[in-house]
């Protein structure tokens, strides 16, 4: 056996180098990529949660205004049946003429649910409501006005049933009942703009959630994946230099000379 052959040499080079490989960077580099993952799972997560309160918001919104519209055609149509059973019922009286009722017997026949469906659509706006049972009332008064009228004509009393149009009371009614809901109309016609107004703010702030979430999310990604890339640059460059360290381990053993430990040592660094 050649004395200048170190065997303590021989069996520990390898591990000895191998252990002072770059294990605490690598580790650092994996928790920094561990990390960069989870903060883009919980951009993720966020993201997703705040796009679906603000889809939610719009929604709603959009929902609020189809409300206004619906108890503005409700109102419109309680308005233009009573307008049209009083045109039938000074028709007949003025004429003579049955057909004359065909659009006061109709409205008399719907108006009732058009009123019950526009107090159902502004049912939690109390002044709304207020001002829809008012003009209820007055619908309903003016239909038993012109009823009694009606009736009076159809049961031969064609001078009683013109006294009652002459009277007055039945104008006065339909003055207020116009005017009641025009302002009710007015109130949802300046309702239906505020909501519209809302509902355009949450599409524009949904939008922009959306975009400004999604360049978060890119950023984040492209993060994580710079931060693997260079894990991976790393790691191959360890995977290199131990394998260069095991190579050499494996020349160095066996019986050698001083001068091949040297000449070999030299080949393989």
């Amino acid at each position: 056996m050649n004395p200048t052959t170190d065997q303590p040499l021989k069996s520990a080079l390898p591990r000895d180098l191998m252990a002072a490989s770059a294990q605490p960077g690598e580790l650092a580099a994996s928790r920094r990529v561990l990390i960069g993952f989870l903060l883009a799972a919980l951009a993720t997560l966020l993201i997703a949660a705040l796009t679906y309160y603000a889809s939610a918001q719009r929604s709603a919104a959009s929902q609020r205004l189809d409300a206004t519209t619906v108890s503005i055609q409700h109102l419109q149509r309680v308005l233009s049946q009573a307008t049209d059973a009083e045109t039938g019922q000074r028709g007949l009286l003025l004429t003579g003429d049955a057909r004359y009722l065909a659009p006061y017997e109709l409205a008399a026949a719907n108006v009732g649910q058009e009123l019950e469906a526009l107090r159902a659509s502004v049912e939690g706006d109390d002044a709304l409501t207020r001002t829809a049972t008012q003009l209820a009332a007055l619908v309903n008064a003016k239909l038993a006005e012109l009823g009694d009228s009606v009736t009076l004509y159809q049961q031969g009393d064609g001078p009683g049933a013109l006294d009652k149009l002459r009277g007055g009371r039945g104008q006065a009614t339909m003055q207020e009942l116009r005017q009641v809901g025009n302002a009710m109309l007015a109130s949802l016609a300046q309702q239906q703009q505020e909501r519209r107004a809302a509902a355009e703010g949450a599409v524009s702030w949904s939008s922009w959630l959306i975009a400004g979430g999604s360049a978060v999310l890119l950023v984040l990604i492209a993060l994580a994946a710079a931060m693997t890339a260079r894990e991976q640059e790393a790691k191959a460059q360890q995977t290199w230099i131990d394998r260069g360290v095991m190579a050499l381990g494996l020349q160095l053993q066996g019986d050698h000379t001083l001068a091949e430990l040297g000449e070999t040592a030299l080949q393989q660094l």
